[in-house]
């Protein structure tokens, strides 16, 4: 499972489910292509389509387990049923790909994809990845907004880093940056930033 940053608060995860390929009518339930979700709450599975055969359809069902052992269906958000169907006329958006959005997965627990193709299909093309966010291990830190008063010690993040406040920023100071749509004090950027923030060096938040 791939690792990537998306924000400071959250972790980004990628993982594939199922590789892309010509998959031929054969269904596939097995514990063993199951994927850990790493305290994923939620996600997408996104299903690439090469190719479905003429008068085919694609039947998935997304499924999840806190232990790898007991399942229960994942009905994707905005969909009424968790088993899906995905047909040659059905319309797939750009570059033959479909997005499932879900939620309420296992902290730690696992995700699967149950499929299979039409009896007698055998140039289906497809592939399943499953992409998820969880937050990391420390407190949320609110980014810096214009308006906003900020008293000595509080610690904010613009443009890609940690401040922190060493000189309070008053609601006066901060209201009438508002009001111009400009601001000398915005960490990192403003005209006269470092006379209110610092870049945070802290070893903990």
């Amino acid at each position: 499972m791939a690792e990537m940053t998306r924000d400071f608060n959250s972790v980004c995860y990628a993982t594939p489910i199922l590789a892309h390929a010509v998959i031929a009518g054969a269904a596939s339930e097995s514990n063993t292509t199951a994927k850990r979700t790493i305290g994923c709450r939620g996600g997408a599975f996104i299903v690439s389509v090469g190719n479905i055969e003429a008068g085919g359809t694609i039947y998935l069902t997304f499924q999840h387990s806190a232990d790898n052992s007991t399942w229960s269906d994942l009905t994707p958000i905005g969909l009424s049923s968790a088993d899906i169907e995905i047909t040659d006329a059905g319309g797939l958006g750009e570059e033959n790909i479909a997005v499932f959005a879900v939620d309420e997965l296992y902290e730690g627990g696992y995700i699967r994809a149950q499929h299979y193709n039409s009896a007698g299909d055998t140039t289906t093309e497809y592939g399943i990845n499953f992409i998820g966010f969880r937050a990391i291990n420390r407190p949320v830190v609110p980014k810096w907004r214009i308006g906003e008063a900020y008293a000595v010690d509080d610690i904010v993040q613009n443009d890609g880093f940690y401040f922190k406040c060493i000189v309070a920023v008053s609601q006066a100071v901060a209201d009438a940056e508002e009001l111009a749509a400009s601001s000398a004090t915005e960490p990192g950027t403003g005209g006269s930033w470092d006379t209110y923030f610092e870049i945070y060096k802290g070893e903990a938040l």
